[in-house]
């Protein structure tokens, strides 16, 4: 975080906002920074990857051929909330979607939190194909 966007007044001097960074960088003097961090992804680097059946073409020909998962948050006056969504890669649509308070789906006994992750998808994913049809 920066220094205020429209400079500073120093001793009723106006200071201009490229003084104020220089100034800040040399002190090595940072601003306030609001809230704390969202994580929404903590890779387990020795877990298996799944297999990219797409080869990162994201082009489909017809409507239905492939969709894409994603899975983000939107930071809110009330709290976070976290949404995953679907989208058809012919059209650019989202053809489904889902929103939590959590990062966390229905607790399933014996899964790992990526199995949990998949199964949600997998859940949702079922959802929009119901709704295709």
């Amino acid at each position: 975080m920066g220094p205020a966007k429209s400079g500073a007044s120093w001793q009723g001097h106006t200071v201009a906002r490229c003084t104020v960074e220089r100034l800040m960088r040399e002190l090595g003097i940072a601003g306030a920074v609001r809230g704390k961090k969202v994580i929404t992804t903590n890779p387990d680097h020795s877990a298996e990857r799944a297999p990219d059946l797409l080869d990162c073409d994201f082009v489909a020909s017809a409507p239905n051929r492939s969709w894409v998962a994603d899975f983000t948050h939107v930071k809110t006056w009330s709290g976070i909330i976290y949404v995953a969504f679907v989208v058809d890669t012919f059209s650019r649509r989202i053809v489904g979607w889902a929103a939590a308070t959590t990062k966390r789906g229905p607790a399933r006994p014996g899964r790992t939190g990526r199995e949990q992750c998949v199964i949600g998808i997998r859940e949702l994913l079922g959802r929009c194909a119901t709704l295709k049809a």
